[in-house]
C-alpha cells in the first residue's frame, strides 16, 4: 500500500517543523476552517488574494503536528510582518506546504520494458 500523505516541513520562527499529515488532522483543519476547506483556501491563493487568516490557522495546526506550539495569532502577525517587511517572500514556502498537503504523493510508475 502506498503512503497517502507525504512528509511536510514548515519553517516558523527560525525552526523547522516536520510532520506527515493524517486524514484526522486534515479533517480537523477543515472543521476549523468551516465553511471553507483546505482545498478552498488553496484555490483562492493567488497574488493579492491570500486568505491570511486561514493560512495562519492552517500553519498553526501544521506546527502543532510537527511538535511545536504556536498560537495562530502569532502566525498571523508573522504573515503581516512578512508582507510589510519582506514583500511576502516568506509566505511562499507556507503556501507551498499547504498545497503539498492536498496533493497526492509522487509515485514511482513502472514503465513497460521496451520490446526486444
Amino acid at each position: 500500500m502506498t503512503a497517502v500523505f507525504r512528509e511536510i516541513a514548515v519553517e516558523f520562527g527560525g525552526k523547522e517543523y516536520t510532520f506527515t499529515p493524517s486524514n484526522k488532522l486534515l479533517r480537523k483543519i477543515d472543521a476549523g476552517l468551516s465553511p471553507n476547506t483546505l482545498l478552498g483556501v488553496v484555490s483562492t491563493m493567488s497574488g493579492e488574494q491570500l486568505p491570511l487568516y486561514d493560512i495562519a490557522f492552517i500553519v498553526s495546526k501544521f506546527i502543532e503536528a510537527g511538535g511545536g506550539s504556536v498560537d495562530e495569532e502569532q502566525v498571523l502577525a508573522e504573515l503581516y510582518a512578512d508582507l510589510q517587511e519582506n514583500n511576502g517572500e516568506g509566505i511562499g514556502p507556507m503556501v507551498k506546504a499547504i498545497a503539498d498537503v492536498i496533493s497526492p504523493p509522487d509515485t514511482v510508475k513502472n514503465h513497460p520494458s521496451p520490446a526486444s
